[in-house]
């Protein structure tokens, strides 16, 4: 993805344990050009979203899965994915217990 690929925007669905952060919004909308930008500007809208979503290093969590459409990121080009406008997202959290 080049530098001058506009930013687009796109619906994104957040899971329970995210929304307090985003004013307990189950979706908002952002922007960016890949998974990763939107993941920026996620964080520059609301605060500490980034936390629940990648370690410090920048890498998603092994819990979270990230859908565009109905495509996990995992499998096409992870937080790299490009995204053309109008694409929605969802931000899945692994839930587990015993």
């Amino acid at each position: 993805m080049s530098p001058e690929s506009p930013l687009v925007a796109v619906e994104v669905h957040l899971p329970p344990a995210v929304r307090r952060t985003a004013g307990h919004r189950a979706v908002v909308a952002a922007k960016g050009a890949t998974v990763r930008q939107l993941l920026d500007d996620l964080e520059r809208q609301y605060p500490g979203m980034r936390f629940h979503v990648c370690h410090e290093t920048g890498e998603l969590r092994p819990h979270v899965n990230i859908f565009v459409n109905s495509e996990n990121i995992r499998y096409l080009q992870q937080l790299d994915t490009p995204l053309s406008g109008g694409e929605v997202v969802y931000i899945l959290h692994a839930i587990s217990g015993g």
